[in-house]
């Protein structure tokens, strides 16, 4: 059975996002891991859509 790395973006460092892609990268994650949280089941708000978005242009992740 395979296993599978997917490290959360939740605690990024939203000054170095693209840095720590490139770590993650090329440690040979399988999968990014994102938190939605809209604030309104949960207390807080996570990383948005738009951030996703800009994800793709720095990785190469489907």
């Amino acid at each position: 059975m395979k296993r599978y790395i997917s490290p959360s973006l939740m605690c990024v460092d939203l000054m170095n996002v693209e840095r720590d892609i490139k770590v993650l990268d090329e440690v040979g994650v399988d999968y990014l891991h994102i938190d939605i949280m809209d604030n309104h089941f949960v207390p807080n708000i996570a990383l948005s859509t738009d951030f996703i978005d800009k994800l793709r242009t720095i990785t190469s992740y489907d």
